[in-house]
């Protein structure tokens, strides 16, 4: 009886929700591990609709929508059966994006098209083989871009890679892919979406931004920017260079132009600079001198479960826990070492590791 009521207990704590980072929506659990065929028809008999189906490398996903309880889920399906069911965002059930799981809401290009959602791995091995090389690799919040060049197309793409997959494939900037004397070939007129760069005038926007900072290539990419692209006035784009080099360089905010989209320039690339330095220094703990601490960046991606008993085993304990916007945030605090650790779920795996983190329960 003891025992009984202990895992009762287990499964109603945050821990629990930790260690299996699912939320199965209620009623839906007997669903799980069914065929998919019997799946469908009971969704519908439950009162969802179906909304837009993604294809993977090895499974599908389906996204159905419930207009009583307003909820929308994900169902995963391999092997011809439900292996999970999952809340997520009212976003993911809009009709906008069916039958694409690209994130940049673009049609990628079409000798790529079929690499949207292939595992990492799997990509750069059929990028190489379709003639692209990696020319330059940037570590984002939750994402990283990657920049290929092909050659014989004179075409730079970027590639984002998110939970181990890539999300989306677009046209880039050959200035991207380091390029400084690149006529691309003329886009398709029928497919206005997939604009290729023909940018002997993007080149040399960008030659003159360098130049006139002193460089002899731009270190800003069309992701840094907001809206993915670079500017079309050499100036601003210039500046947001000349923000974005400060930034990332640790130098002094020094925002001296007269110009008022100037000055939003270099503040827009002053942040972008400063989160890129962010990134590529994860390794850092933001502690100097002789201070304690722990280094658990190599949990990152790891099993839930695994990566909790690592977190107990080097001096952490979970003071929170919570679900909101289709994932898991959980964080663990160190008292010896004054470290709170966010920790990001998704397919129960560590998809962000937030060494930094922020609760107030992280406290001694």
């Amino acid at each position: 009886m003891k025992k009984y009521l202990a895992t009762i207990l287990l499964m109603a704590s945050p821990l629990f929700m930790f260690s299996y980072g699912q939320y199965v929506p209620y009623n839906l659990e007997d669903l799980v591990n069914i065929r998919a065929s019997s799946g469908e028809e009971a969704l519908k008999a439950r009162g969802y609709e179906f909304k837009k189906l993604t294809e993977g490398y090895d499974r599908k996903y389906s996204y159905w929508w419930n207009e009583k309880k307003k909820e929308c889920i994900t169902v995963v399906t391999y092997d011809g059966k439900y292996t999970s069911i999952t809340g997520t965002t009212g976003s993911d059930c809009s009709s906008s994006a069916i039958h694409t799981s690209n994130l940049s809401g673009k049609l990628p290009p079409d000798d790529v098209a079929d690499l949207i959602d292939t595992r990492a791995s799997s990509g750069q091995a059929l990028l190489e083989q379709r003639g692209f090389h990696l020319i330059d690799l940037h570590q984002g919040n939750e994402s990283t871009f990657g920049y290929w060049w092909s050659p014989k197309k004179k075409e730079c793409i970027c590639v984002t890679t998110k939970d181990g997959r890539y999300a989306s494939l677009d046209f880039a900037d050959p200035v991207d892919c380091n390029q400084t004397n690149v006529h691309s070939p003329s886009p398709d007129p029928a497919k206005p979406d997939q604009v290729k760069n023909n940018n002997g005038a993007a080149i040399a926007i960008a030659a003159v931004a360098a130049a006139a900072i002193g460089a002899a290539l731009l270190a800003n990419k069309s992701h840094h920017h907001d809206d993915k692209k670079h500017y079309d006035d050499p100036q601003l784009e210039a500046e947001f260079e000349r923000g974005y080099r400060d930034g990332l360089y640790n130098n002094s905010y020094h925002n001296y132009s007269y110009n008022q989209n100037e000055k939003d320039a270099y503040s827009k690339g002053y942040n972008a600079g400063v989160d890129q330095r962010r990134n590529d220094t994860q390794y850092h703990s933001g502690n100097g001198g002789y201070s304690n601490f722990v280094n658990v960046t190599d949990l990152q991606g790891k099993s839930a479960g695994w990566a909790e008993q690592q977190f107990y085993n080097r001096g952490f304990k979970m003071v929170d826990s919570y679900y909101a916007d289709g994932e898991n945030h959980s964080f663990f605090y160190n008292t010896n070492t004054k470290q709170c650790v966010e920790v990001n779920l998704t397919d129960n795996n560590i998809y962000r590791l937030v060494r930094n983190g922020s609760n107030r329960n992280c406290h001694n």
